[in-house]
């Protein structure tokens, strides 16, 4: 998830910036790679970066692990109803996700992205993943937390 997250910023920054630099997000995938190389090394596919997040939500049967937000509240008021229709739950929130962060992108595209205005969108947005989006940890939220604390 948060290459996801990380991919959906950098497509709002160039949206609402100069588009001359648009080639610099390249180094994205580079970087991850990268990073990657002593498991590439290990025997790793080369699909892992990309895979282990989607992964995971079929790994673990539960909205939500150690984070209280809107999929754990489900998970606790519905247990058993979470755990008949978990699939089902799972594309729901993510929709949700999607719908919510569409809303607020198009309530934000009329304003002036002054850097201030651009970390309030980035700490809105990764917040908003982190609260909404199924199997989240509590250790996304650690972006949110450190930009609230600033």
């Amino acid at each position: 998830m948060p290459n996801v997250r990380a991919l959906r910023f950098n497509y709002v920054y160039w949206a609402r910036h100069d588009y001359r630099h648009w080639y610099q997000f390249g180094w994205v995938p580079v970087t991850v790679y990268a990073m990657n190389l002593p498991g590439f090394l290990a025997g790793r596919s080369l699909l892992t970066p990309l895979t282990i997040y989607a992964g995971q939500t079929s790994d673990y049967k539960e909205l939500a692990l150690n984070i209280a937000n809107f999929p754990k509240f489900l998970q606790l008021a519905f247990p058993t109803a979470v755990l008949d229709h978990y699939e089902l739950l799972k594309r729901g929130l993510m929709v949700l996700t999607c719908l919510i962060l569409l809303a607020g992108f198009w309530y934000l595209r009329r304003l002036d992205l002054t850097p201030q205005r651009f970390l309030v969108v980035a700490t809105w947005s990764f917040w908003t993943c982190t609260m909404f989006l199924p199997s989240m940890h509590d250790r996304y939220s650690y972006f949110v937390m450190v930009m609230l604390w600033a």
